[in-house]
């Protein structure tokens, strides 16, 4: 892990963790994948509601490949944001994302309340008929882009460690009920060295349980690394 990361945290108890080390370079096989469209609602293709996890190291085009699938999507697209802005490098990374998104999607910010984010704008939003499916809008369910899991677990780390477990379960039934397509962005911080202090590892290790756990909910999930994605789990 990387000395700024280490002495970053080491310094300050309470900001979101957002310096994470580079992933390493996965070897390239033929499971690439890019964004395409939203698919028709399940009524019409008979095909379920889609649950992405996209993971991948600092730098690695995670972001960007998500937001892709989202620009993609036809209907509504929902962000649920977890930064917190505490510092003058956060504030410009935050500036940068906002720059580059959509003008027109609908911005959640979720710091620590991610579970029920989730809850409030992924459940209820798939058509319950056939006419409601028949709809321009239901015939393109709510697309909802959680960026990023990592600062909503660092958030909870450094302010409210105690209550990781129960938020964790919370997200968990969240993501099984969500409806639409939930796509959720995520950092792979386990593949650098040793970091030298107590809640830096604690972290690492608390981010690779969540990314477990998250990608055994999840219908798909892809690894980003270098700007290429490669799918881990589901359907090419």
């Amino acid at each position: 892990m990387s000395t700024h990361f280490v002495g970053w945290v080491s310094r300050r108890r309470n900001p979101p963790i957002h310096s994470f080390p580079a992933a390493k370079r996965p070897h390239a096989d033929n499971r690439r994948v890019t964004p395409t469209a939203n698919p028709p609602y399940a009524l019409h293709q008979g095909l379920s509601m889609s649950r992405h996890l996209v993971i991948g190291g600092a730098r690695s085009g995670k972001s960007s490949f998500a937001q892709a699938m989202a620009e993609a999507h036809q209907g509504d697209v929902q962000l649920i944001v977890t930064a917190e802005i505490l510092d003058e490098e956060m504030r410009e990374r935050v500036a940068k994302h906002r720059a580059e998104r959509p003008a027109h999607w609908h911005v959640t910010e979720a710091p620590i309340d991610l579970p029920e984010a989730i809850s409030r704008l992924a459940v209820g939003c798939a058509p319950r008929t056939e006419s409601e499916a028949r709809s321009v809008r239901s015939a393109h369910p709510t697309f909802v882009l959680v960026d990023c899991l990592t600062l909503w677990l660092s958030n909870i780390l450094c302010t409210q460690p105690d209550t990781l477990e129960s938020r964790l379960q919370r997200l968990s039934s969240a993501i099984l009920a969500a409806e639409g397509q939930l796509v959720l962005v995520s950092n792979e911080v386990g593949w650098s060295i040793v970091p030298e202090n107590k809640l830096a590892r604690l972290f690492r290790d608390e981010q690779g349980r969540l990314n477990q756990r998250v990608a055994a909910l999840c219908d798909e999930v892809t690894l980003v690394a270098a700007g290429l994605p490669l799918r881990l789990k589901g359907s090419a």
